[in-house]
């Protein structure tokens, strides 16, 4: 494992605590807000915003509306730091797994650690939701990226959740889940929430623990859950968020996918950074010891530079 301050200081925190970072029960009236962070144990940071956001609300009483849940996603690969054990539980909640979760069951060759893992936090999430309720359910899934990247926001198309998504002043990536299936957002899809995933910036940046905590207090803004007038900082939040982006409010859509087997041997050319302008023809890597070359012009996201992913790299191209 890691041991840098920051690594260190998360090892600790998750040895000390439960899968719970926080929760309340509100009024039905309320919205339900579920969050989550650390789904891939080589991403720290959102953990640590989201116990110091809530940290901040218990030490300052803030009134909260509604029903909330804050949770730690692979514990046993966080203690690691590792993105995943064996197999990458954020790409394990296809429907197929949601039906052994709760009918059939996984059988005993199935249960590696990161399933385990899953079947842990269906048993936090159920156990929640029939204590709680609310009004509008909103999952939020908190991330970063191993390339140096600007915060932004990945939803789905449909008009409630955009419109969520589009508040805050990130760009927003609208058809992630036509390339990536069995997220945690088709978990909760399942179980109608809306969900919006956040990226914050590179995975071992002590930057990304300050914007997902802008994130986190927009985010309880947003949905209702606080009122602006006891957000801390509210304008600060928003102007570092905003200030990172020459693109706030705007929606992109994915045009390529560089798909990655796992015997490929894949090295992206060094200092892309996430959003980059790229030109068609433009060497981006090597695949195993061949050249790739950016098949169209747009925007590279999501570049890989860490030893596990399915996913090289995307193109993006912004929605007129």
């Amino acid at each position: 494992m890691n041991h840098s301050p920051l690594w260190q200081e998360t090892h600790d925190y998750i040895q000390q605590h439960d899968r719970i970072l926080f929760s309340c029960c509100g009024e039905p009236s309320g919205p339900f807000v579920i969050f989550s962070a650390g789904i891939h144990g080589n991403e720290p940071t959102g953990v640590l915003a989201l116990r110091n956001v809530f940290k901040k609300i218990v030490k300052d009483n803030l009134p909260l509306n509604g029903s909330l849940l804050a949770v730690i996603g692979n514990r046993s690969a966080l203690t690691n730091g590792k993105r995943y054990s064996v197999v990458d539980l954020n790409r394990l909640w296809y429907d197929d797994n949601l039906n052994k979760l709760h009918t059939t069951g996984f059988a005993g060759h199935e249960l590696n650690p990161d399933v385990l893992e899953m079947i842990k936090i269906d048993r936090v999430i159920s156990d929640f939701e029939n204590q709680a309720s609310g009004k509008e359910h909103y999952f939020i899934d908190l991330h970063t990226t191993s390339a140096p990247s600007i915060p932004f926001a990945v939803a789905d198309k449909k008009e409630h959740c955009l419109s969520i998504a589009l508040q805050f002043p990130l760009p927003v990536v609208i058809n992630i889940n036509e390339y990536i299936h069995g997220t945690m957002l088709n978990y909760f899809e399942n179980r109608n929430f809306h969900g919006l995933v956040f990226e914050a910036g590179q995975h071992e940046d002590g930057m990304s623990v300050k914007k997902h905590e802008s994130i986190i207090w927009l985010s309880l803004l947003i949905t209702g859950m606080l009122k602006k007038e006891n957000v801390p900082n509210y304008n600060a939040h928003f102007e570092l968020l905003s200030g990172l982006n020459e693109d706030p409010h705007q929606q992109f859509e994915i045009i390529h996918r560089q798909e990655l087997k796992t015997t490929d041997h894949f090295k992206m050319q060094p200092d892309y950074v996430n959003f980059q302008r790229i030109d068609k023809g433009e060497l981006l890597a090597h695949l195993n010891g061949i050249p790739v070359y950016a098949p169209k012009e747009g925007r590279l996201f999501m570049p890989l530079y860490q030893s596990k992913g399915e996913d090289g790299f995307f193109i993006v191209q912004r929605v007129n």
